[in-house]
């Protein structure tokens, strides 16, 4: 499973996540749970563009985030 996500790095392999957008705020969260997702990378690039337009000192990247999930036989 592939989802999206617009942050920024926070340190070494640590990341901040949008989690809401209005007119004058852009809330971030480090879990992925609570960020915006999306499944293609078009729709999260097209959340950057929105977002560089509105924060100037933070460097907001598109993120690829995989989850692979295995069943463990018994």
């Amino acid at each position: 499973m592939t989802n999206y996500y617009v942050g920024y790095s926070q340190g070494e392999n640590d990341y901040v996540y949008v989690s809401n957008i209005n007119k004058t705020y852009i809330g971030v969260t480090v879990v992925t749970e609570e960020a915006i997702s999306f499944e293609n990378e078009q729709m999260a690039k097209n959340m950057l563009e929105y977002i560089k337009t509105q924060v100037a000192n933070q460097d907001y990247k598109v993120l690829k985030i995989t989850v692979d999930v295995e069943e463990v036989k018994e």
